[in-house]
């Protein structure tokens, strides 16, 4: 798919809603995404396949949109960023990870005919504390079964996930006594009831071509805006009139713009609650 003379490509996990967003593009890479136990992520091939995307094998004027789910629980730590050197918990590690990975990634990028743009669809609470339990003898026990007879694989996974539980619970009893509720929030997952500022508060950050100073903005904006700001930082024809979001470039030439609200909602994990 051209879309105003440009080259579309995508990398993105083999989840239905990103099939369905990226079918007409120009080209697309899917990796899988819930097995990531045999396909890790960045470290496990995505990252250099995203690389010699960016070297070889995207057509002038292109744009490649990348979505990655490395730092989605329960996520695999690369061994060379697990230590202390790299954050206190295991997630400040996978940001980590992560980060030296985009760090690789706009050495390839020519900033200055180029817009690098970085963001999430959504936050996640952040942990104070390592919550993942230690493998015990059992878990070791079920690991070998898995090798032993494949076909009992889904048994030995919902035991495995059932003492998951039950040892989380306990631990989590037990850290009531030494945590504030706040700090015990950070190890609650996403998709419940509440909307706290973690969950909504994501980053997003524009560089390279078109960007003229360096900013922080601290108005309120919104990812619909994130689309029209591009369009306005290439200079390609304004989309105003088909979509909902507004430029967010005045902001960044010191401008003043009216502040519009931002409509946010949550929705439960289970098919069968509501949010």
């Amino acid at each position: 798919m051209k879309k105003n003379g440009y080259n579309i490509y995508a990398t993105v996990p083999d989840v239905s809603f990103f099939l369905k967003l990226t079918e007409n593009f120009t080209e697309k890479d899917t990796y899988v995404y819930d097995k990531r136990e045999s396909w890790l992520q960045l470290t496990g091939g995505i990252g250099n396949q995203i690389i010699d995307r960016l070297e070889n094998s995207l057509k002038e004027p292109w744009i490649y949109f990348i979505h990655l789910m490395d730092l989605h629980a329960p996520f695999y730590l690369p061994p060379e960023f697990n230590s202390e050197k790299y954050g206190k918990t295991r997630y400040d590690r996978m940001v980590s990870a992560i980060d030296h990975w985009i760090g690789k990634f706009a050495k390839k990028i020519d900033l200055q005919k180029t817009t690098l743009t970085l963001t999430a669809d959504h936050g996640d609470y952040i942990p104070i504390i390592d919550e993942e339990p230690k493998d015990t003898k059992i878990h070791s026990l079920l690991k070998k079964g898995k090798q032993i007879a494949p076909p009992l694989e889904p048994v030995g996974l919902k035991l495995y996930t059932t003492i998951n539980s039950i040892k989380k619970s306990l631990r989590r009893s037990k850290l009531k006594k030494a945590l504030t509720e706040d700090e015990l929030r950070t190890m609650n997952s996403r998709g419940q009831w509440h909307l706290y500022d973690e969950l909504i508060r994501v980053p997003l950050l524009f560089s390279g071509f078109g960007i003229t100073q360096p900013k922080v903005i601290h108005n309120q904006v919104r990812q619909i805006d994130i689309f029209p700001t591009l369009m306005d930082l290439l200079q390609l024809p304004s989309l105003q009139t088909t979509i909902d979001g507004i430029t967010l470039h005045p902001l960044m030439e010191n401008k003043s713009t009216e502040e519009p609200p931002a409509y946010i909602e949550t929705g439960s994990r289970d098919p069968k609650k509501l949010g």
